[in-house]
Order: C-alpha cells, then sequence, then structure tokens
C-alpha cells in the first residue's frame, strides 16, 4: 500500500511538472505586449462609445464648451503621406495620425487623453525628462523647475514611446506604461506627487524596464570599439525622487535616483538646483554627477559622470542686460585604454540690449575639450542676433562665425522674415551652415486666418541641401511640404 501510494504521489509531481513546463512554453509563445495593445485599443474605442451614449442619452449638459481642432497633412516625398487629426473639448484629447506609403496604408499612432486615463504617443515632462537624460540640460533650462508629467504627445512626428497612463489620483498618483515603436522592450512604472506646503514639491518615481532581446546600447555604427557592453534578456529597476523648495526670490531643487536589475551593479545619480531671481540680476547653478554602474532607465549609461554649470543675469528687464553661463561635464571612462579622461568646460557672453521693437542679442562663446589623446580642441564662436517685431511685421537676423584651433573654420546664418498683413501671415525663414560643406535649409509657410480658425500651407528643405548636390535632377527628394486646417469654437 505505501509504495502504490508513493508511486502515485510521484505520478502526480511528474505530471504537475509536465503542466508547469507546457505553461511555460505557452506563454513563451505568447506574444504578451500585443495582446495588451489590442486589449487597450479595444478598451479606447469602448470609452470614447460610452462617453458619447453618456453625453446623448444621460441628460449632459450641451456641447457649449470651447473646442479646438486641427487637420493637418504632410508629404515627404512623391510617396509618403503623414496626416493628424486632432481635437481637443476641454481636459479631453483626441488624436489619430496616419503614414501612408504608396498603396499600403499604416496607423501610425491612435491617442486619447482625459484627466484620468492617457493613451498613445506619449511625451515627458521636468524631473521624467531630465532622469531619462541626466546631465543633459544647460543651467538655463527650464526642466529643473517645470513640473513633472507625462502626457500625450500631439506633434505630427511623435519621439516614438507609445503607452498608456492612468492617474489613480489626478495631479499626484498615476500609473503608466511604455515601449517604443517596433521594439518590444517595454517600461512600467509610477509617479507619485505630493505638496505637504505651498512651497515644496516632492515628486518620486519606480519604474521597472524589462529586455526581451539584450540590445547594445549607446553603440555607434562607425566605431570598432561599443562604449557599452551588451545588456543580456532581464530588467532594469530605477527608483528616484525629487524635492523642490521655492521660498520668496530663492528656489532650491534635490534630486537622485538608484538602479539595478539582473546582471547589474547598483548605481546611483544625484543632482542640486538652485536660483535666485530680484530686480538687479537673476542666477541659477547646478552640479550633479552618477556612478560608473548607473544605468539609464531605458538601457545604457549617461555620457557624463560629473556635470556642473551656472548662469547669471544682470539688470533683467532693462534696455542692457548681461548674461554670462558657464558649464563643465567629466565624460565617462573611454573603453581604449587612455590616460586622460575626456571632458569639456564652456563658457559664455551674451548680453541683450532692447529698444523699443529692436533688439540686438551680440554672443561670444568658447569650448575647451580634452580629448582621450591629450590633445586640447578649442572652439569658438562669435555670433551677432538682430530683431524688429512690429505689429504687422518682424525680421530676425543671426550671422556667426566658428573656429577651432585646429585650422577648422565655418559661417553660420539664418534669417526669418513675418508679415501679416490681413487676412494673411507670411513666414520665410532661410539658414546657410558653411563649413566643410556648404548647407542650406529653406521654410515657407503661409496662414489664411478665418473667422473660426486658419487655412495653412508650409514648402520645406528636408534635411539641408547641399550645394554640391544637383537638386533641380529630383526637387522631391529634398523638398517636404504640407497643409492644414486650423479651426476652434465655443
Amino acid at each position: 500500500m505505501h509504495e502504490s501510494e508513493g508511486t502515485s504521489r510521484l505520478i502526480k509531481v511528474e505530471r504537475l511538472s509536465l503542466e508547469a513546463e507546457c505553461l511555460k512554453d505557452l506563454f513563451r509563445k505568447i506574444e504578451v505586449l500585443p495582446m495588451i495593445e489590442k486589449t487597450v485599443r479595444t478598451g479606447f474605442v469602448l470609452l470614447v462609445l460610452l462617453v458619447l451614449a453618456e453625453r446623448s442619452f444621460c441628460n449632459f449638459p450641451p456641447f457649449n464648451g470651447k473646442w479646438k481642432g486641427e487637420i493637418t497633412s504632410r508629404f515627404t516625398d512623391s510617396e509618403n503621406l503623414e496626416s493628424r487629426i486632432l481635437f481637443e473639448y476641454g481636459g479631453l484629447k483626441l488624436l489619430a495620425t496616419e503614414i501612408r506609403n504608396g498603396n499600403n496604408s499604416t496607423i501610425h499612432g491612435l491617442g486619447f487623453s482625459s484627466h484620468v486615463f492617457t493613451y498613445g504617443p506619449l511625451k515627458t515632462d521636468g524631473f521624467l525628462k531630465e532622469w531619462e537624460r541626466p546631465h543633459g540640460y544647460s543651467p538655463g533650462s527650464s526642466v529643473f523647475t517645470e513640473e513633472t508629467g507625462i502626457g500625450l504627445d500631439t506633434s505630427l512626428s511623435p519621439v516614438g514611446r507609445y503607452g498608456a497612463v492612468l492617474s489613480v489620483v489626478p495631479e499626484h498618483f498615476m500609473l503608466f506604461f511604455m515601449r517604443k515603436r517596433g521594439e518590444e522592450d517595454c517600461t512600467a512604472g509610477g509617479l507619485f506627487k505630493i505638496n505637504p506646503y505651498d512651497f515644496i514639491r516632492m515628486d518620486s518615481l519606480l519604474v521597472l524596464t524589462e529586455y526581451k532581446h539584450g540590445p547594445s546600447v549607446n553603440a555607434k555604427e562607425d566605431t570598432w570599439f561599443l562604449s557599452t557592453p551588451f545588456l543580456t534578456d532581464g530588467y532594469i529597476l530605477s527608483a528616484s525622487g525629487k524635492v523642490q523648495i521655492e521660498v520668496s526670490n530663492y528656489s532650491i531643487s534635490l534630486a537622485g535616483a538608484l538602479s539595478g536589475g539582473n546582471h547589474l551593479s547598483p548605481g546611483v545619480f544625484t543632482r542640486v538646483y538652485m536660483s535666485y531671481i530680484s530686480k538687479l540680476f537673476s542666477t541659477a547653478l547646478f552640479a550633479g554627477g552618477s556612478s560608473p554602474e548607473y544605468w539609464l532607465p531605458e538601457g545604457g549609461y549617461p555620457e557624463e559622470e560629473l556635470a556642473g554649470g551656472g548662469a547669471l543675469n544682470l539688470f533683467p528687464d532693462s534696455a542692457v542686460e548681461p548674461g554670462f553661463e558657464f558649464a563643465g561635464k567629466l565624460l565617462r571612462l573611454s573603453p581604449v585604454p587612455s590616460p586622460y579622461r575626456k571632458s569639456e568646460l564652456s563658457y559664455s557672453f551674451k548680453p541683450k540690449i532692447k529698444a523699443g521693437f529692436f533688439m540686438c542679442t551680440p554672443l561670444w562663446r568658447r569650448k575647451y575639450s580634452l580629448l582621450p589623446t591629450g590633445d586640447i580642441l578649442m572652439e569658438e564662436k562669435i555670433e551677432e542676433e538682430l530683431k524688429f517685431t512690429g505689429k504687422k511685421a518682424g525680421i530676425t537676423l543671426k550671422v556667426g562665425v566658428i573656429r577651432t584651433n585646429i585650422g577648422t573654420f565655418g559661417i553660420t546664418y539664418k534669417g526669418d522674415l513675418l508679415l501679416s498683413p490681413d487676412p494673411f501671415n507670411f513666414n520665410i525663414s532661410s539658414s546657410i551652415d558653411a563649413g566643410k560643406e556648404i548647407e542650406i535649409n529653406g521654410r515657407f509657410r503661409i496662414d489664411l486666418r478665418l473667422k473660426t480658425g486658419s487655412i495653412f500651407f508650409s514648402l520645406y528643405t528636408r534635411e539641408g541641401i547641399k550645394v554640391a548636390d544637383r537638386i533641380f535632377e529630383n526637387p522631391t527628394d529634398f523638398f517636404d511640404f504640407s497643409m492644414g486646417w486650423k479651426m476652434q469654437g465655443g
């Protein structure tokens, strides 16, 4: 009896292990992310139908609020057509974008945004943007002080990040899930924001990124060595936080993040930012650093290990406003053995001279770079910007000279003309970059203002025309044009 019971138990255990292996194989074959995306899309359609049903049958107030709409199309060459439809009403946004290549039509993006739920192409603001690219902003950037958030990207060409955001507690706690277009790697996390006092804002973030195929991050095709090693299949877990205190004219912000995961050592990132504004001057300072083991939330190392800088503007809102700025960076060790650590130091002087409708802004900037070979590269830029702004016209001219200590020399030019005779707006802009090769960019746009919106048409160069190219043989290879209709009511 005991032997038969033991044998039956062994058979049950073997069956359970076999069933478990079958389930594992089944989950491996099922593509989870496409299933989630299809489910979210189905839920989006059902949500729109429910909203329409509620407005139709549940005695909702009449449609009397302010609304905006936009239809835009862009022809990128003789076959490709990009289109976007955007509708906004109160806190509600509906977005649809499409790319049509010849006879094949592909949906490029479908978006919906409300106070509670967002789905579609996403963009980040504030600390989320800095967290994705630490040490990547100048001292005068608004990224250090703007509110942290994640929302719908309504641009015609989104950055390529798609997902969903659920505001569990609007403006305080949200959950998000996103991934890049065409990739299986996915990121999920939560953002928690509180304001314990009027002068204190606190943000905390917890994110998990899962990798499917172990991408080679930060690798360049034109280099022999990879700047970072291959990341095998696994995950990256990142926890970060920010505290911002604003009292009177003072502002101070402290931020930090921790990263880790399987096959990864723990890493840390820290940053401090301070600013002060008065009638006599305004100043801002920041400093930050990351350990060699710190990984970015979407994979890869930050290029810099240490970074700092400052900005000073004297006599704000006066006729003459001198401005100074400096920044320094200590870059990560090169994978090629070298006794020198690549680093950068730059400083600039940019006064503003204003008189009525006229403004003059000269710029002098110098940048020093220590290369892994031990050589020092110096780049100097001298630029002059003239700007005139009137009621019906405006013109901006910017001319610059760039030189280095190794003999290279370049000239840049940029011009912008705006004319607004009723009921039209004309905008003509052009730029020239004359270095080793001469590149020309240009754009022409015309807007026809209507009582309830406007119609616009724009023609512009694609990526810069090189003078050596024979552009008139096939102009569609160099020029794009777009047209659209903006409307509003309420």
